[in-house]
C-alpha cells in the first residue's frame, strides 16, 4: 500500500505473478520482483506504470515577445479502464482538464497544499523501525504509557514523560521528552536488562504529509548484560508513526500501589551552577519498578520531573542505579538520563534538551548537555 497526496494505491500480491512461458520455469505462475534482502523492501520495477496512465501538467511561461516556457506543475495518476484498480483512494485535489491561462512575467508555482496534523498531541498508539510499539495517553501535558519492546528483552514496560504546551504546526513540530523504566510489568524471567532506564527526547513533525515522532535515545545500561553490551551509556535516533490517533484510557503502571521509599536517589541534589534537583522515588507496578517525582528548579526558573529509577539496583548488586527523568519548560522539554553512584553518592546525568523546530532542522532540534549533582539534603 503506497499513499501520497491524500491518495493510496494498493498493491496485492496477485498483481506480481506471471505465467511464465519459456525457459526453466515454463508453465509455472511465480512472482515477479527481487526481495534485495531487505526488510519490508521490495524491488517493484515498473507495475505502477503498467497499471495506471498518467498526464503531465504543465504552466505556460511567456518569457518574451513570442517567447515561451513550460513550467512543471505536477503529475496526475489514473486507473486504467481495462486494469486492476490500484488506485484505491482517489486524492482531495481532483484534476480538471481544459486550457490553461499563459503566466507572464515571474511566476511562482501553485504550493503543495499541506496536510494539517491529524492530532496534535502525542497521544495514540506509535511504531518504530524495530517494530516496537508504544501506547501513550495524555493529561495537560503530562505523558504516561506502555512501550512493547521488539528488541532484545521482549516485555511491556512503562513510559512517562511531557510534551510541550504548544501545538504543532506544519512549519514547526511539538517537543517531546519520554523516560522508560526496562523492568519488566508482566512475568518473563528476569535479566541484566531489567536494571535499566532510557531517556528520550524530539518532537512530532509533519513529513510527507505524515505524522513522524523522531527522538533521540539514551538507553542507560547500569550494568553488563553478558552477549549483548557492557555497562554504558547507548546512543540511537528512533522514527515512531502513528498507528492510532488517541487512547482514552490511562496506560501506565500507576493503578498499582504506591508507596515512598527510602532510596539513595530521594533528597536534594545540585549542579556547581545552581540548578536543583529535590527528588521523591516510590514504588510502583507491585514493587517492580522505581517512580521519580519532584521538581528540577534552577536561575532559569522551576519546573516539575516526572521518571523513573531503579529501585533494584543495591540488591540485584551493583554500584550504579539507572535513573531517567524528564521535564517540560515554557516552549520545550528535557530528558535527564544517568546514573547514581552508590559508592560516591554522585548523580551523573546526560540532558537532552528539544525546542520547537522546522521539519526541515530536525537535524539541530535535540541539544545534549551534561551535568554532575551532588547532594545537599535528604528531602522527605
Amino acid at each position: 500500500m503506497l499513499g501520497f497526496a491524500e491518495g493510496e494505491i494498493t498493491l496485492g500480491a496477485q498483481l506480481y505473478n506471471v505465467l511464465i512461458e519459456e525457459g526453466p520455469d515454463k508453465g509455472k505462475t511465480l512472482p515477479q520482483f527481487a526481495p534485495l534482502g531487505l526488510a519490508d523492501l521490495v524491488l517493484v520495477g515498473s507495475l505502477v506504470m503498467e497499471h495506471c496512465y498518467t498526464v503531465h501538467e504543465y504552466q505556460v511561461v511567456k518569457c518574451g515577445h513570442e517567447v515561451y516556457s513550460l513550467a512543471p506543475v505536477g503529475i496526475w495518476l489514473f486507473n486504467r479502464p481495462d486494469g486492476p484498480q490500484i488506485i484505491t483512494r482517489s486524492s482531495s485535489r481532483r484534476f480538471i482538464a481544459g486550457a490553461r491561462s499563459v503566466a507572464t512575467g515571474k511566476v511562482t508555482l501553485p504550493a503543495r497544499a499541506v496536510q494539517p496534523l491529524r492530532s496534535t498531541s502525542v497521544a495514540g498508539t506509535w511504531k518504530n523501525d524495530y517494530g516496537s510499539v508504544m501506547t501513550l495517553t495524555v493529561t495537560g501535558n503530562q505523558i504516561s504509557g506502555i512501550y512493547q519492546s521488539s528488541t532484545g528483552s521482549t516485555g511491556q514496560y512503562a513510559v512517562t514523560g511531557y510534551q510541550s504546551s504548544s501545538a504543532a504546526a506544519s512549519n514547526q513540530g511539538r517537543p517531546v521528552a519520554l523516560a522508560i523504566d526496562w523492568h519488566s510489568l508482566g512475568n518473563e524471567p528476569a535479566d541484566p536488562s531489567w536494571n535499566w532506564t532510557s531517556g528520550l527526547c524530539g518532537q512530532i513533525s509533519l513529513v510527507e504529509h505524515e505524522e513522524v515522532l523522531e527522538l533521540s535515545h539514551l538507553l542507560v545500561a547500569s550494568s553488563d548484560f553478558p552477549g549483548l553490551a557492557q555497562q554504558g551509556t547507548y546512543v540511537d535516533k528512533l522514527r515512531y508513526r502513528r498507528c492510532s490517533p488517541g487512547v482514552t484510557e490511562r496506560q501506565d503502571a500507576n493503578s498499582f500501589l504506591q508507596a515512598k521509599i527510602d532510596n539513595p536517589l530521594t533528597g536534594r541534589w545540585m549542579t556547581p551552577d545552581a540548578n536543583v534537583l529535590t527528588l521523591t522515588v516510590e514504588a510502583q507496578s507491585k514493587g517492580r519498578l522505581g517512580r521519580v517525582t519532584g521538581k528540577l528548579s534552577g536561575p532559569a526558573g522551576a519546573m516539575e520531573v516526572s521518571g523513573f529509577t531503579d529501585i533494584c539496583a543495591v540488591e540485584s548488586g551493583l554500584t550504579l542505579q539507572s535513573t531517567a527523568i524528564t521535564a517540560a519548560q515554557e516552549t520545550g522539554v528535557l530528558s535527564l538520563c544517568g546514573t547514581l553512584d552508590l559508592k560516591s553518592d554522585v548523580l551523573e546525568l546526560s540532558i537532552l534538551t528539544c525546542t520547537p523546530t522546522a521539519p526541515t532542522l530536525t537535524y539541530v532540534q535535540t541539544r545534549l548537555s551534561s551535568a554532575t549533582f551532588k547532594r545537599i539534603g535528604v528531602y522527605q
